[in-house]
């Protein structure tokens, strides 16, 4: 499985994606997406992978959503964009493998909220985090906090 977007390594049971745009720090457009939606398409069916493992090629885990694609974005585009991506993130917090974000660089906007509901591990003196929205006091891009808790933790604590 490999995409020129995103590198798949099979280590046994471990499967790392590795997103491969570091001229764009990663920036998530419409074919990064879709590729991840195939590669999950694969990897959900998958049963010999039990982990798998998100990271970023270059000194950028994921710099959010690609803002030089998405200002020429019609509306109904652009709405398509955000569904795509919404299905790409949720698709990951509910996987029966466990999914690692290996921030290895800057994580910034979405990329930040790509992080929370995952279970993160990164290289300490390479990682940094920020999501502006949340300085601002706006809410976060892609689904983040609240809804990892509600629609990842709580149900698994009850089990």
């Amino acid at each position: 499985m490999n995409s020129t977007l995103i590198d798949v390594q099979k280590n046994g049971a471990i499967c790392t994606l590795t997103i491969n745009r570091p001229e764009a720090l990663n920036a998530l457009n419409q074919s990064v997406l879709s590729a991840f939606s195939d590669i999950l398409d694969r990897l959900e069916n998958d049963s010999g992978v039990r982990v798998v493992v998100l990271t970023g090629q270059g000194k950028a885990f994921v710099a959010g959503a690609d803002i030089a694609e998405m200002k020429s974005l019609t509306p109904a585009e652009a709405s398509d964009f955000a569904t795509l991506g919404a299905s790409v993130f949720r698709r990951l917090e509910v996987m029966d493998q466990t999914v690692i974000a290996a921030v290895n660089g800057f994580a910034l906007g979405g990329g930040a909220s790509w992080q929370w509901p995952l279970i993160s591990g990164w290289l300490p003196r390479r990682r940094s985090s920020v999501n502006l929205k949340s300085v601002w006091g706006l809410y976060p891009d892609s689904p983040g906090p609240r809804d990892f808790l509600v629609l990842s933790v709580l149900p698994r604590l009850r089990k």
